[in-house]
């Protein structure tokens, strides 16, 4: 029997609290919740990536308004389109 594992949110490399910081920032200004994505200048979308999105998506629940800024060098374009 297969197990389902989940997907764990990763902390950028560097930066991270100041990040964070700026995030918050944004989510006050925009007035909704800014979801962030970034992937790694190495690898590229995949459809593991449209899963973690889905699990996040699920944790916060419903918002009025989702802001979703992706920054990606590229990958599979199926998977960037269910993104």
């Amino acid at each position: 029997m297969a197990t389902q594992t989940k997907n764990k949110e990763k902390q950028p490399p560097i930066l991270f609290e100041k990040t964070q910081s700026i995030i918050k920032q944004v989510n006050k200004l925009l007035g909704g919740t800014l979801v962030t994505y970034f992937n790694n200048p190495r690898g590229s979308v995949c459809h593991d990536d449209v899963l973690a999105l889905f699990e996040l998506l699920e944790k916060i629940g419903h918002q009025e308004n989702i802001y979703l800024f992706i920054k990606s060098s590229g990958g599979n374009g199926q998977a960037s389109c269910e993104l």
